[in-house]
């Protein structure tokens, strides 16, 4: 495998998720939720995945963290926009 394909890809792989994760607006681990951690973490392994693997081209990065973006930015809406009773605490709520 050519390590500077490997490297550019491991460099646009990284700057995507940078992008990705400013855009859901979670800066820090105590705003995000659960469901938001298992995004990230199968983000980034989708990501690590795809840096390794000699078949997988460039462009196919974008692709896929792009529509992986797309699924957690819906799931995310429909979750907000039509919450499940008693699902979530609400922030005045105490435990």
């Amino acid at each position: 495998m050519d390590y500077v394909y490997m490297i550019i890809k491991i460099i646009c792989g990284f700057v995507s998720l940078i992008i990705i994760m400013r855009l859901m607006g979670k800066k820090e681990l105590a705003e995000a939720s659960p469901l938001d951690i298992v995004y990230s973490v199968a983000l980034g392994d989708l990501v690590g995945d795809a840096a390794y693997d000699p078949a997988v081209k460039f462009y196919d990065i974008i692709i896929a963290v792009s529509v992986w973006s797309v699924l957690i930015y819906v799931t995310d809406w429909i979750s907000r926009k039509y919450p499940l009773p008693g699902g979530r605490l609400r922030e005045n709520q105490s435990c």
